[in-house]
């Protein structure tokens, strides 16, 4: 009774029929048997990009208005999502799944009639997070290879400044002050700076007067009697 036919017209011409416009229908139509066989196209570590043949014209037992997508997350039973497809279409693309992750993926088809069975399920898992691994290990070489490229470079900075000195005059080195700096701190101390001063004057000259001390000599004051002056200026006389 749910038996698709398949309805053919022509045109009659004077020379002869046209070519045939052909339909499927159904006198009376019902939930389709199966639902589509689907496979992996492609697959990255939050994506899986799917693909299905269309169920078969005497499995359908109607028309196919749109399919069912089932996407169950292992082995969370509860994680059952569900999208409804365009019948046209025959690939789609799975977003925002969860890394290292294993999938069970079943499709079905929907007449007027109501949803019909599921078709074989099929298991895809996700990258595995070592992908993630990689990558920050490639950032982690980035980073090493700009600081050791810093450091060499201060290195050969440091030595060819070095070098530099050495073969440069060292007067070509020094730094000329500026005159505008100069000249605001002269105008602030209104003196001139010792260090800008380069006129040195005769040192001042001190007199000296060289003291002699008095030399004091006591004379006794009691000369013997029976010594006369004589005597006592005598070089040969003792002194008493």
């Amino acid at each position: 009774a749910r038996i698709p036919y398949n309805v053919s017209v022509y045109t009659q011409y004077q020379i002869g029929l046209g070519g045939p416009v052909s339909t499927v229908i159904y006198t009376k139509e019902g939930v389709p048997l199966t639902g589509p066989q689907v496979s992996i196209c492609n697959i990255s570590l939050t994506s899986a990009t799917l693909l299905w043949e269309h169920v078969p014209l005497s499995l359908r037992q109607g028309f196919i208005l749109y399919y069912t997508l089932i996407y169950v997350k292992n082995p969370r039973e509860d994680s059952r999502l569900e999208v409804n497809i365009s019948s046209a279409l025959n690939t789609f693309t799975l977003l925002n799944l969860e890394p290292a992750s294993t999938y069970t993926i079943s499709m079905t088809a929907s007449t007027r009639i109501g949803e019909g069975k599921s078709g074989p399920h099929l298991k895809l898992k996700t990258g595995a997070s070592y992908i993630i691994s990689w990558k920050h290990i490639i950032l982690v070489l980035v980073i090493l290879v700009v600081i050791v490229l810093c450091i060499t470079g201060i290195c050969c900075f440091q030595r060819t400044k070095r070098l530099g000195s050495m073969l440069i005059p060292q007067w070509c080195c020094q730094r000329i002050p500026d005159p505008k700096i100069t000249r605001a701190l002269l105008q602030q101390n209104h003196t001139t700076p010792e260090h800008f001063t380069m006129i040195e004057s005769d040192p001042e000259i001190i007199k000296v007067e060289e003291m002699i001390p008095e030399i004091m000599v006591q004379l006794p004051l009691e000369i013997s009697k029976s010594s006369n002056a004589e005597d006592m200026f005598r070089p040969d006389s003792p002194l008493l």
